[in-house]
C-alpha cells in the first residue's frame, strides 16, 4: 500500500479519517545523532481499514493542525518511548492510550525488548524485507525508496497488536497490558529530572558513598548542560572520565587537567566540574544517592533477586527486564517490604497483579531458590 502525502489542502481528509477511527498505528523517523532531544523528520499513520498517510514535521503548521485530531484518538506503537516523547512535545500532549507491541509481547515471554521483525516473524508468520534503518530523513524531496520503507512498519502494527492482544486476553493480563502501556506512556513524557542521570552508570555499584555523590553531582551537570544545549551528553564529558573523576576525585581543579587522560574537549568546562566535584565530597555518607554497595548485604540480596527475577520470569512467561528491573529490585533490595500491602504499593497495580503475591513469599521467606541438577527450581520452602 502507497501513502498519501499530507499537505495543509489535505489535512481535512485526514482529520476526518481520525475522528472515524477507533485507534491507529503511529511511527516515527528522527536523527538522535548529535543532540540531546532528537530531531524529527517524518510522521506515520495509519488508519485501520483506510489509508496511511505521511506527515512532514518540517512543513510549516502541518503538524500542529493535526494535533487535536491525533490526539483524540487511542494509538499502536512498537517500541514508543522515543515516538511518545517527541510527538509529546510536538503536539502539545497525547492521547489517554498508546498502546505498546513490545510491551504486550514483554507480558507473554522472557525476551524483552524484541525487535519488530521479531516480534511480526513470532506473531504474525511472516519475515520481513531487510532495509536500511540509516536513511537520511532530514534531506528534501525524499525518495519513493524511503517513503515505502516508512510506511511498511506502519501498516503492520494493527495486525500485529491484535495478535498479541488475543493472547494477552488468553491469559487474563488484557488489563495488565494496557496499565503497563499507561505506565510507559508517563514515564517517557515524563522528563527525567539530571540527578538521575548517575543510575544509568553500573559503576555505581563498586563506588563507596562518597564516589557515589560525586557521581550524581558530575552527571546532573552533564545531563543539565546537554539539555540546555541540545547536545549528547558524551561530546561534553564522557563517561569514562566521570568515573575516573569519581572514584579518585583530585584535590584541586588544577589536578583534574594533570590527569593525562582527561579529553582536551573539556577543559572549558574544567572550572564547572571542579565545582561538581566539591559538592560531592562535601555531602555527607548519608547523604549519597541510595545504591547496594558491592559486597555489602543489600548487594549479595540483589544477586539472588536478580536470579530469582530471572527464575520467575521464565516461570510465568514474562520479561524479567519489563516486570521486574534491575531499578525495582535494587529499590527492594535497600529497603525490604515487610508486609503485602507494601509489596503492592511498592510494585504498583500491574506489576502487583503478575508478581506480588510470589514477591511477597519471597521477601517472607516462603519461597525458595534452588537447583537440581541443572534445573533451577523455585518452590515453597519446607
Amino acid at each position: 500500500m502507497s501513502a498519501r502525502l499530507v499537505t495543509l489542502e489535505t489535512v481535512p481528509d485526514l482529520v476526518d479519517a481520525l475522528a472515524s477511527a477507533t485507534r491507529i498505528a503511529v511511527d516515527t523517523e528522527f536523527h538522535a545523532e548529535r543532540r540531546y532531544i532528537p530531531k524529527l523528520f517524518l510522521v506515520q499513520i495509519y488508519v485501520p481499514g483506510g489509508e496511511a498517510w505521511i506527515v512532514d514535521p518540517l512543513t510549516p503548521d502541518l503538524l500542529e493542525s493535526l494535533s487535536e485530531s491525533l490526539r483524540a484518538v487511542s494509538w499502536i506503537v512498537h517500541g514508543g518511548s522515543q515516538d511518545i516523547r517527541l510527538l509529546g512535545r510536538a503536539l502539545g500532549g497525547m492521547p489517554e492510550e498508546v498502546l505498546d507491541t513490545q510491551i504486550g509481547a514483554g507480558l507473554l515471554s522472557e525476551r524483552f525488548p524484541e525487535g519488530y521483525g521479531t516480534l511480526v516473524q513470532r506473531f504474525l508468520g511472516r519475515t520481513l524485507p531487510k532495509a536500511s534503518t540509516l536513511s537520511d530523513w532530514s534531506k528534501r524531496p525524499l525518495s519513493a525508496q524511503q517513503l515505502q520503507y516508512a510506511v511498511d512498519d506502519v501498516l503492520r502494527l494493527p495486525e500485529l497488536w491484535a495478535s498479541i492482544e488475543r493472547q494477552l486476553a488468553e491469559r487474563g493480563r488484557q488489563d495488565i497490558a494496557k496499565q503497563a502501556c499507561a505506565d510507559a506512556r508517563e514515564k517517557a513524557l515524563r522528563e527525567s529530572p539530571p540527578e538521575d542521570a548517575w543510575r544509568r552508570f553500573a559503576a555505581a555499584e563498586g563506588m563507596p558513598p562518597r564516589a557515589r555523590s560525586v557521581l550524581q553531582e558530575i552527571t546532573s551537570w552533564r545531563e543539565a548542560l546537554a539539555q540546555e544545549r541540545n547536545q549528547p551528553v558524551r561530546t561534553l564529558l564522557g563517561d569514562g572520565s566521570i568515573v575516573e573523576l569519581s572514584k579518585r576525585p583530585p584535590n584541586t581543579k588544577d589536578g583534574i587537567l594533570a590527569n593525562r587522560r582527561f579529553p582536551r574537549s573539556a577543559q572549558k568546562h574544567v572550572s564547572a566540574i571542579w565545582e561538581a566535584v566539591e559538592r560531592g565530597l562535601q555531602r555527607s555518607e548519608q547523604d549519597a544517592p541510595p545504591c547496594p554497595e558491592r559486597y555489602s548485604a543489600p548487594w549479595r540480596a540483589l544477586q539472588v533477586m536478580r536470579a530469582w527475577a530471572v527464575q520467575l520470569g521464565h516461570e510465568l512467561g514474562v520479561s524479567p527486564r519489563l516486570v521486574l528491573n534491575d531499578d525495582l529490585l535494587a529499590a527492594l533490595a535497600l529497603d525490604a517490604p515487610t508486609s503485602r500491602d507494601e509489596v503492592a504499593a511498592r510494585l504498583g497495580p500491574w506489576r502487583d497483579a503478575l508478581v506480588g503475591d510470589a514477591a511477597w513469599e519471597w521477601f517472607h521467606g516462603s519461597q525458595r531458590l534452588g537447583m537440581h541438577g541443572s534445573q533451577v527450581i523455585l518452590g515453597p520452602t519446607h
